[in-house]
């Protein structure tokens, strides 16, 4: 018998994007953008243990207090998290990021919610079909996750795509890819497959690309190699509020993957592996904007060389919006050559700021 939430109609409700629960009082939901206080439906603390249950025990994971943080995920593919007393002061505190089945098209990124323009849409193109390494880097919430989406789906559908992630959150229409879902270990601390392991593994499957959905841990060292060494075109999400500062979090995670390789080393692999970010900030009225399209360059000295390709201006900020726009820096990328010997026609008036 299928179990009812309490929750089920905010879990319905489409605009709905996140759900944050704090005892069994106490919900705020992420709805366009914001976040809003909503009336609890839980009767009291035994109700919402109910609900909790129902999420983790089909798992083979019991929420109590000799597993006080577990992470899980609904039917429909939504994340989970739960912190359970006594290391949530106030109640059993419950995370549902929600899966969204309808993700936004690039159309609907340009012309609907004006994350970016038609120029850098086709710029991105060219950059997947002339197969770039590509980091997608943004704050919790700022969509990563959408972006990828958006950009997976430029890849031509002969290609084999090996996709790992922690918690499947990407949408694939290719017919030859292939996805891979991290596990945790069980109740006796056994059986767990890391998205290391999956990295590792998907070198072996004779992959065209290997995909990502977030690097969290010591799989960027093992990504980035495989990007040092022939497999081009692939790209990953990670946490970073702006280009730069993605690259000294990208080189602790890899040096956690590799904690005997130089500093230099690690940045070497970077600066010769990955070419692009792609970054993607929420704003404060909820708006999401790529701020930033950046070419890696290469290294001078010991230090990772970037430029801007395009960047997000704002001019003002009135009545709880931001006005902007975006504007291209006037740099032409070094890989453009690389672009017309592939035969991918890409103006270079595209680059020239208006």
């Amino acid at each position: 018998m299928t179990h009812q939430f309490a929750i089920e109609h905010i879990l319905a409700d489409a605009h709905v994007t996140e759900i944050m629960i704090s005892g069994h009082q106490h919900i705020v939901i992420e709805k366009h953008g914001k976040l809003q206080d909503v009336p609890s439906p839980y009767r009291d603390a035994a109700h919402l243990l109910a609900d909790i249950r129902a999420i983790f025990e089909p798992l083979g994971l019991s929420p109590d207090e000799s597993h006080p943080l577990l992470d899980g995920r609904l039917q429909d593919g939504s994340r989970v998290n739960l912190v359970m007393p006594p290391i949530a002061l106030d109640g059993p505190a419950l995370t549902i990021r929600k899966f969204n089945f309808r993700q936004p098209t690039l159309d609907d990124l340009v012309n609907k919610y004006h994350s970016l323009t038609p120029e850098i849409v086709d710029f991105l193109r060219a950059c997947i079909l002339g197969r770039l390494n590509i980091a997608i880097c943004g704050g919790t919430g700022s969509g990563k996750t959408t972006l990828a989406n958006a950009i997976l789906d430029m890849i031509p559908d002969d290609e084999r795509l090996v996709i790992t992630e922690n918690a499947n959150g990407l949408l694939v229409r290719q017919p030859r890819a292939v996805r891979l879902e991290a596990r945790p270990a069980n109740l006796e601390g056994k059986g767990a497959v890391t998205v290391r392991d999956l990295v590792r593994n998907a070198m072996k499957m004779r992959p065209d690309r290997i995909i990502v959905g977030e690097v969290e841990d010591g799989e960027a060292f093992d990504l980035l190699q495989a990007m040092n060494t022939g497999y081009d075109g692939s790209f990953f999400t990670m946490h970073a509020i702006n280009p730069r500062d993605a690259l000294p979090r990208l080189e602790i995670l890899m040096a956690g993957g590799s904690p005997t390789t130089p500093v230099l080393g690690l940045r070497d692999m970077i600066a010769k592996g990955l070419n692009l970010i792609v970054q993607i900030n929420r704003l404060p009225s909820g708006a999401r904007r790529v701020v930033n399209v950046t070419e890696i360059t290469g290294m001078t000295g010991d230090t990772i060389t970037l430029q801007d390709i395009f960047v997000w201006e704002q001019t003002s900020y009135i009545d709880g919006k931001e006005t902007g726009r975006f504007r291209a820096t006037g740099i032409i990328p070094t890989f453009v050559k690389r672009f017309h010997e592939m035969g991918i026609d890409i103006p270079v008036t595209m680059f020239t700021p208006r």
